[in-house]
């Protein structure tokens, strides 16, 4: 099998047989439009309705405790393998699980780009979560993370970690904020947007793609609710 990213594939300029490949809609990445009014978080919370925003007003408030500090290379080096652990939490709740992420390849992110961060998340010195955020032109993207599944409703860990990616969106002037794939419908609490997604796949034994494309095909995402937490539309 040969898996391609739309993003990838349908840019390649110089892709030669693209019929050999199978497009299938996979899982909707959700993005949130960062409007231009907004020039503080509190700006982004005045503009939910007030059901959401009551929701965002008890996260800070379980959260409160918690200690929200911008990992070194130093602390990467410390915290290997608790860092290592929390995402593992993460992973072994996805349906669908690939090579396993080495979470050592922070160092090098942090090492060679400027605009990759990894912020630690601590209860009493401990830490209990992570979030690693990156940028590229207008874009602020929040995907790896990990989390201690055993502390994350009391303290709102995956809820405070949005926030924050919200936050510093807003605060680096960038125009969307990518989420990643997961969790659709409850990042759309947070006024995140889905976005049509699909991959490319090309399987090699030609009987095996003959009797496997007509299922690959049909194949769709699970159906979910879109929220709405917005006062209007931004």
């Amino acid at each position: 099998f040969i898996v391609i990213p739309d993003s990838l594939f349908e840019n390649e300029k110089n892709q030669t047989r693209p019929n050999d490949y199978i497009k299938i809609q996979i899982e909707e990445e959700m993005c949130l439009p960062i409007s231009l009014s907004w020039n503080c978080f509190d700006d982004y919370v005045n503009a939910l309705s007030t059901k959401y925003r009551k929701k965002i007003y008890s996260i800070f408030k379980k959260s409160n405790d918690l200690f929200i500090k911008e990992l070194s290379i130093s602390d990467l080096d410390l915290y290997e393998d608790d860092l290592q652990a929390l995402f593992n939490n993460v992973i072994s709740k996805n349906k669908f699980q690939g090579t396993i992420f080495n979470t050592n390849i922070f160092t090098d992110f942090l090492l060679n780009f400027s605009n990759f961060k990894v912020y630690g998340y601590f209860m009493k010195n401990k830490l209990i979560s992570f979030s690693s955020e990156f940028y590229h032109l207008d874009n602020h993207y929040s995907y790896f993370v990990g989390i201690d599944y055993s502390l994350n409703k009391k303290f709102a860990l995956y809820e405070r970690i949005l926030c924050e990616s919200i936050k510093n969106s807003i605060e680096n002037k960038k125009k969307n904020l990518i989420f990643g794939r997961t969790a659709n419908e409850f990042k759309s609490n947070f006024g995140a947007i889905p976005k049509e997604s699909h991959i490319y796949l090309k399987i090699n034994n030609k009987l095996m793609s003959f009797f496997l494309a007509p299922f690959l095909k049909k194949l769709k995402p699970k159906s979910w609710i879109q929220r709405f937490p917005f006062k209007k539309v931004i």
